[in-house]
């Protein structure tokens, strides 16, 4: 579901969108400070680049199981545009 098609269902509640990423991007993202996300399939569990060591983020990423994702777009809350 897209945070497009979320806002539809529940419009007052803010959503953000996100895109898979390559994972040789990661340097990039963490010299900019960019946050990212690891998803890992085997454990169902997403990690925050912000929350993880980079020791651990490079053993996620050597993982087969896991791809990144970052926020791709920011939905705001729309609740006071529909008042007025």
């Amino acid at each position: 579901m897209t945070g497009k098609e979320a806002r539809e269902i529940n419009p007052t509640v803010e959503y953000q969108d996100y895109e898979i990423c390559p994972k040789s991007k990661v340097g990039k993202y963490i010299q900019s400070g960019t946050e990212f996300f690891i998803v890992d399939m085997n454990k169902r569990k997403v990690y925050s680049s912000y929350d993880l060591r980079l020791k651990e983020i490079s053993e996620k990423l050597d993982s087969d199981n896991t791809f990144v994702i970052k926020a791709a777009a920011y939905a705001e809350d729309l609740t006071h545009e529909r008042n007025e």
